[in-house]
């Protein structure tokens, strides 16, 4: 049998080398901006002491890629190794390349795709065949696009790609940081966004927990399992959307930063008011506000964020 039918079966944070803040779309005059956050107990969340603020070599550098409506998310370890979360949409593919060009990002230890809808696997092909991946986790789904079997052809036609089918309980463990997969439990969900990787990485004393697109109910089945869900940044799950975030889960969290990756103007409304209501005490960072949204971890309870914001004169 080959690759492409096992897995039809199988599958149904700064360190640049040269660099600080990425540059988007090619544009250099995008504006940066840091700013102090919250103080919360024994963790605090800092400013970058500048806008062209490189990471230190113990940091670890998190970045919420602008893509519009969709995800993707870039993890830089102190060691130079790259750990990529989602791949943005179809239509933001040369951005995405762009970004991860910019970035000096030839390989990729670890690729997750949340789960086969186009707004979180639209350069994943071309991210497999253009760059060295070595290791691409997916959940037990599939979709019936054109994206997710061009996917399904560039992990066929790269037999060094070590595929994974993601499941609760996986630990990974890269230079200083652990990931652990919290979801998806359950192998017979309904809908596609249920089958969602939710990845909780920690890096010290600093926590993120990464909700792709998991809805109310996989949240209901980690905090039944019992879960450790505590966390200092979530990434909001399915963009913002009011079927996912539900108050239980975030009193679960207790976050001090969210990040929303969302497009501007986007046909679903979101975010939705609910979950922008919910969200009120939080520190909330948007994509379509913010712009690309950067995280640096010192593993300490301390945390920087910047951000590139979007130029909305075009």
């Amino acid at each position: 049998m080959n690759k492409k039918k096992i897995l039809m079966l199988t599958l149904t944070v700064l360190v640049l080398m040269s660099g600080c803040l990425p540059a988007t779309d090619g544009d250099s005059a995008k504006s940066t901006d840091s700013e102090e956050l919250v103080s919360a107990g024994e963790s605090q969340v800092l400013p970058a002491e500048s806008s062209d603020e490189c990471k230190t070599a113990e940091q670890v550098e998190v970045c919420f890629f602008d893509v519009g409506q969709g995800d993707c998310i870039l993890i830089s370890t102190p060691a130079g190794k790259h750990i990529l979360i989602d791949s943005g949409t179809l239509e933001s593919k040369d951005k995405v390349m762009g970004f991860l060009s910019n970035k000096g990002v030839k390989e990729i230890e670890y690729a997750f795709f949340t789960h086969p809808h186009a707004d979180h696997i639209g350069a994943a092909d071309e991210i497999i065949n253009r760059l060295d991946v070595k290791n691409v986790y997916m959940p037990d789904a599939a979709a019936t696009t054109m994206v997710f079997e061009r996917l399904l052809e560039a992990l066929e036609s790269k037999e060094s790609v070590n595929v994974v089918k993601a499941h609760a309980g996986q630990i990974i463990e890269l230079d200083s940081l652990i990931f652990e997969i919290l979801s998806p439990i359950k192998n017979d969900y309904y809908e596609l966004n249920q089958f969602s990787i939710v990845i909780k990485m920690t890096h010290g004393e600093n926590v993120f927990l990464f909700m792709g697109d998991a809805t109310t109910e996989n949240e209901e089945e980690m905090q039944n399992a019992g879960m450790e869900l505590d966390a200092d940044i979530i990434k909001v799950g399915h963009h913002g959307s009011a079927g996912s975030t539900s108050v239980d889960f975030l009193d679960a969290v207790t976050p001090k930063i969210a990040v929303i990756s969302v497009g501007a103007n986007n046909d679903y409304s979101h975010p939705a008011d609910s979950i922008i209501e919910k969200l009120n005490d939080i520190k909330t960072y948007r994509t379509d506000i913010d712009g690309t949204i950067i995280v640096y971890s010192g593993g300490i309870h301390s945390l920087e964020v910047s951000s590139i914001k979007p130029d909305f004169s075009d």
